[in-house]
């Protein structure tokens, strides 16, 4: 019989194992630099054609994601418009030379013109938002880290901070489902009292964050975080053609888009 290979007989012992990614997937990184030339053209382009389909083609990814997201994701949009929009038009000072008419149904009721400019000011920057969370949403963070580390030397002390962070923001966020559940349950559906509790949970919820990130800094003092140049990566995973065609595409249709929209001729061979 043959002895069991242990741990240290294999011979990719201590080495960092790539996490697998479905056939069709793209990877992280390619996904953070996709949205660059729509986010490029939104800002330097002066209608908002790109910037509205920016918007459509987040709303189609998020679709991707699950309906909920996307319904979530449009209110977040139209709402964020609007705020937008009413304080752009509020904040821009008014050129005597424009006309008198005004936008009766806005707060503060601006002029048409100002009202026009702080609409496109709004798109550009919900457009922007839109587009990036949408892609977010398919981003692994694990893949993305460890890639930046293992292929790129980025230094993990930053990027797993930025990830703690993440996961403390969803310690947060579970703590205050849990709180609103509580009160729920106390005021027996009641809204006017769930409405005079649910103002005092404030402090519960502060104190809770802060018993969070006392154990995380002893966690991470405990492990070791930061005592070494570099860390072991599991999930890093290396980029391949395909990834390189989809920016390609992405970026080729983008900027061909933003030509056509700003009336610069195209020359097709």
């Amino acid at each position: 019989m043959t002895a069991r290979a242990t741990r240290t007989d294999r011979p990719d012992a201590g080495r960092s194992r790539a996490v697998p990614r479905a056939a069709g997937a793209v990877h992280p990184l390619a996904l953070v630099i996709l949205p660059l030339p729509a986010i490029v053209a939104t800002l330097l382009t002066e209608g908002v054609g790109i910037g509205l389909a920016a918007i459509a083609v987040g709303l189609v990814v998020a679709a991707a994601r699950g309906p909920r997201f996307a319904g979530g994701l449009l209110v977040a949009t139209l709402l964020g418009t609007f705020v937008l929009w009413t304080g752009f038009a509020f904040a821009i000072p008014a050129e005597p030379a424009e006309s008198s008419a005004v936008v009766t149904w806005l707060p503060f009721h601006p002029p048409v013109d100002t009202a026009l400019v702080a609409l496109r000011s709004a798109l550009r920057i919900v457009s922007i938002m839109t587009l990036a969370i949408a892609i977010a949403a398919f981003i692994r963070w694990d893949v993305l880290a460890d890639t930046l580390i293992d292929r790129f030397r980025v230094p993990y002390r930053l990027l797993d901070v930025i990830g703690l962070g993440g996961r403390f923001a969803v310690l947060m966020r579970r703590d205050l489902a849990t709180a609103r559940t509580l009160v729920r349950l106390r005021t027996r559906g009641s809204r006017l009292r769930s409405a005079r509790l649910g103002a005092g949970l404030a402090v519960p919820v502060l104190m809770a964050a802060f018993r969070h990130a006392d154990e995380l800094t002893v966690a991470m003092e405990a492990r070791g975080f930061g005592a070494h140049d570099d860390r072991t990566v599991h999930a890093a995973v290396p980029l391949r053609v395909r990834d390189g065609v989809v920016v390609g595409i992405v970026w080729g249709v983008t900027v061909f888009a933003a030509v056509v929209q700003e009336g610069v001729p195209v020359l097709v061979v």
